[in-house]
């Protein structure tokens, strides 16, 4: 997707407002067993990383979470393109981030690099500027 935008620059102000939208729900989706280890961990004043204790189909865990890496990706790019469509979400980015950081398994070294990679775009990304 992000080649094809690159390619294709001037589609990108006009489906911003639709296509942000659909990228933050993407990012939004948490496996039930891990938001129920997030919500357990906190009561108990710790932080889980990693698939949690419920999460039976490791592999599958992974490559959502891959997904869910990727799509940040695009998010980051498109950050580098100030629109009004972005201002509504700018608060659950980092959100997102850290909790994909946190969900992440250790095994998955290349998408945790991808996501750090998004985080440093997401950082210096436009949201600061809105």
């Amino acid at each position: 997707m992000v080649l094809l935008l690159q390619i294709h620059r001037n589609v990108i102000a006009t489906n911003m407002p639709r296509l942000v939208p659909l990228i933050m729900e993407m990012l939004a989706l948490q496996a039930g067993p891990q938001a129920e280890g997030h919500a357990a961990a906190a009561a108990r004043g710790e932080i889980l990383t990693g698939p949690a204790p419920g999460i039976r189909n490791k592999t599958l865990f992974g490559e959502f979470v891959v997904c869910q890496v990727k799509t940040m990706s695009l998010l980051a790019f498109l950050l580098r393109n100030p629109n009004d469509a972005l201002k509504t979400f700018r608060q659950q980015i980092p959100e997102y981030v850290v909790r994909l950081l946190k969900d992440c398994p250790p095994e998955l070294s290349a998408a945790r690099k991808v996501g750090q990679i998004s985080i440093s775009a997401d950082l210096s990304g436009t949201p600061c500027r809105h």
